[in-house]
């Protein structure tokens, strides 16, 4: 089987309606491979897996017709500089096989590094202080003249800050998005897509095709914490979106920063909370320096 027919039948199934990471790996482990799943399954051998009912039973059994048409969007997606990487490959990110519940596949344009590379995660509200946007790009551009790969979310306010600023100052960063790869457009104030992917990676286990859902923002912000050897909330709500990432880095035992201020603005109110239940305080631009030593290396 060729390479592009292999990862075609990873695709269609990964784009099944309601597939998730755990659901995929039961498959994988009842039939093996996911040509298998797909190709040499009937409706009773899928009934036999966990977390599949019959509505996406029938979908696999469909989708086999597809398999032709998906084999040549993967060709496409490949000549388009898309690498599709299983979460069995070598190239694949081992700090997600720290997640409970690592995508099965992912899709990038550029490299995410390798051993031996840092990670610092940066994530905030969409709507920072003046004073917090500065500083999301001044600590993303002095971790990444510190050699740190600069990880975050692609939405308006602290994430497009902390990537501008690691770009600025001639370094790497990874955007992680909550939509399909073939969705994404650089931002006029960013570099085009073939430079970023020269300087760091876009990176979604998004089939290509998916717009914005909020269940997908969701789930991506587990990535951004799994990435990151480090997190840096720069400013958030107490209900923000960034305690998602948060709760992820909680989870996965990754230390926590966040910003402190003796007077919070409206968009940082939820740091002090942070930092009550035991993130590490930054109260200025020197001590992102901090940072680098908890990455220990």
């Amino acid at each position: 089987m060729s390479e592009n027919l292999e990862l075609a039948y990873w695709a269609l199934l990964h784009g099944i309606p309601g597939m998730g990471p755990v659901t995929f790996r039961r498959l994988l482990s009842r039939f093996g491979t996911a040509r298998a799943a797909v190709a040499e399954s009937d409706a009773a051998s899928l009934g036999e897996v966990r977390g599949v009912p019959g509505i996406m039973a029938e979908a696999i059994l469909a989708a086999r017709a597809r398999i032709g048409a998906v084999e040549r969007e993967v060709d496409d997606l490949r000549q388009r500089g898309v690498a599709l990487l299983r979460m069995s490959d070598p190239a694949y990110p081992k700090s997600l096989h720290d997640l409970t519940n690592p995508p099965p596949l992912l899709y990038i344009i550029g490299a995410v590094g390798g051993v031996g590379d840092r990670f610092v995660a940066m994530v905030g509200t969409t709507r920072p202080s003046d004073k917090g946007r500065a500083i999301a790009q001044q600590s993303a551009g002095r971790l990444a003249a510190a050699g740190v790969t600069v990880v975050s979310g692609y939405a308006h306010g602290v994430d497009a800050a902390s990537h501008r600023g690691a770009f600025n100052a001639g370094g790497r960063s990874i955007l992680v998005l909550p939509y399909g790869i073939r969705e994404f457009q650089a931002r006029p104030d960013f570099p085009p897509v073939r430079e970023i992917a020269q300087r760091g990676a876009i990176l979604s286990e998004c089939p290509p095709d998916m717009e914005w859902n909020a269940a997908a923002a969701v789930a991506r912000d587990r990535l951004i914490a799994a990435l990151g050897q480090a997190l840096f909330v720069v400013e958030t709500r107490p209900k923000g979106g960034t305690m998602h990432t948060v709760r992820a880095a909680e989870q996965l035992g990754r230390p926590i920063f966040a910003l402190q201020y003796l007077q919070p603005p409206e968009a940082a109110r939820g740091n002090s909370i942070l930092i009550a239940r035991g993130a590490t305080p930054i109260t200025r631009l020197g001590e992102v320096e901090n940072i680098l030593e908890a990455l220990g290396k």
